[in-house]
């Protein structure tokens, strides 16, 4: 068997009713696209009758919130209060809550039926009150308070969220899939296991950690390469933390000299 060396580029492989019009003068756009890892625990879900639904989830940093309609209704706008609790809340009169006085107004972009907000976890909250109302566009306008707790004076409605990581491998990363291409002497150039190695680890993304596993391992492929340098050789690079882990894929593509 020839002692070979590869360059091995990694080919990271990874809302009763109400006809009250309500004047919306401030707006903040607050949209998210979020990825989340092993869901560790159930969403809460609030169910907006045959409009839409209304579902909080979190993680160690923040609150994800997910609001989606039910056909031919479509989202139109979306309120939202929250803090540690109801006294905090800016009510007026006997216990109102005007939606003009909740920290978030915002009005969805035409013709959505889904849409995603987040909230950034401080280190003093154990639990959030929150008060939720979004409006539906469809076959009638209505709007739907979110929640299961009614106050004594006022038609809004308000919940309580107990903060949960429901994803704790969340923050939990080894990057995207990466590859690249060598000539066959390119790789044959490459003196030892070690620095096979060594140029593998190189396609992974910054600061992802170095102590991962190889499958196949770096002897494996080693071997393959002896067997047929030409060709692809691909390895999944996997890191672990605790009970979370994470992988990409890392490719090589080795072609002819004289291509």
């Amino acid at each position: 068997m020839r002692k070979i060396g590869l360059s091995i580029f990694v080919f990271v492989v990874i809302i009763a009713c109400s006809k009250e019009p309500i004047e919306v003068n401030e707006f903040e756009i607050n949209e998210v696209n979020y990825s989340l890892g092993k869901l560790n625990c159930q969403p809460t879900i609030y169910n907006l009758d045959d409009f839409g639904e209304f579902k909080i989830e979190s993680d160690e940093s923040f609150i994800y919130i997910t609001i989606s309609s039910f056909n031919p209704y479509l989202l139109d706008k979306f309120y939202l209060h929250y803090d540690n609790d109801l006294k905090s809340f800016p009510l007026v009169g006997k216990g109102n809550l005007p939606p003009g006085n909740m920290k978030v107004k915002i009005n969805l972009d035409p013709n959505s039926t889904q849409f995603d907000y987040q909230i950034p976890i401080s280190e003093n909250y154990n639990e959030l009150t929150l008060s939720s109302l979004v409006f539906f566009d469809g076959p009638h306008k209505l709007r739907k308070w979110v929640g299961d707790m009614r106050v004594n004076f006022g038609n809004w409605k308000y919940f309580n969220y107990e903060l949960k990581n429901c994803y704790p491998c969340a923050l939990i990363s080894a990057g995207n899939d990466n590859s690249t291409t060598l000539n066959e002497s390119e790789a044959r150039a490459i003196p030892n296991k070690d620095r096979v190695k060594l140029f593998y680890l190189d396609l992974l993304d910054d600061g992802v950690p170095t102590n991962g596993i190889f499958e196949p391992t770096i002897d494996e492929i080693i071997s393959n390469f002896a067997n047929n340098p030409i060709g692809e050789f691909k390895t999944k690079y996997t890191i672990e933390e605790g009970e979370c882990m994470d992988s990409v894929f890392l490719t090589l593509y080795v072609i002819p000299d004289d291509e």
